[in-house]
């Protein structure tokens, strides 16, 4: 498995680093390194993670999908994941706004790889 973060994203990223105990200490480093996905895997979607410590809470941490259906009309995938990033984006903000626990949230892009033991054949 491997997730990436939009350069589009990278400011809000580092706005955010106040909300992390650690400031991102570990992930910002890997962000700024500004590395690419590695070729050949399977995009699943889009996930909103908060990075808090060392460690990710998910949208579903917070009982979220209900409301960003009932709000916006997005659903999750058959993975569990959102199709477009622009629907992530807006899920974040929203989390951002009506309470999500303290950690630098973001939608992060979730891509499968064929040797990863969890890949469904």
């Amino acid at each position: 498995m491997g997730i990436g973060l939009h350069i589009s994203r990278l400011s809000s990223f580092r706005n955010q680093l106040d909300q992390d105990i650690n400031h991102g200490y570990g992930l910002l480093e890997r962000i700024e390194e500004n590395t690419m996905l590695a070729a050949g895997g399977h995009v699943l979607g889009f996930e909103p993670l908060g990075y808090e410590g060392t460690h990710f809470h998910s949208w579903l941490c917070n009982d979220v999908p209900d409301d960003a259906h009932n709000r916006f009309g997005i659903r999750p995938n058959d993975q569990g994941f959102i199709n477009e990033f622009e629907d992530a984006v807006r899920v974040v903000e929203y989390m951002k706004e009506t309470g999500a626990e303290p950690a630098i949230w973001e939608p992060w892009l979730v891509v499968q790889y064929p040797n990863d033991p969890l890949s469904v054949s």
